[in-house]
């Protein structure tokens, strides 16, 4: 397993998500096992200047 960014989503990068700025405040690698397979996705933590906050989720599907 690799800690490494698969995305091109950096800390501090600025997009618009359904009307909302939001700025990329963290990212955190997280894993489960099932049926002896473990699975590892990524989560980045998003926040508006007003202080809103939201997640934003990166996993690979069964099809890449």
């Amino acid at each position: 397993m690799s800690f490494e960014n698969p995305t091109d989503l950096r800390l501090g990068l600025k997009g618009r998500i359904s009307g909302r700025d939001y700025r990329i405040a963290g990212r955190i690698v997280l894993g489960t096992e099932e049926a002896g397979e473990t699975y590892y996705w990524n989560e980045f933590h998003l926040v508006t200047d007003s202080g809103e906050e939201a997640t934003l989720v990166y996993e690979v599907g069964e099809e890449g």
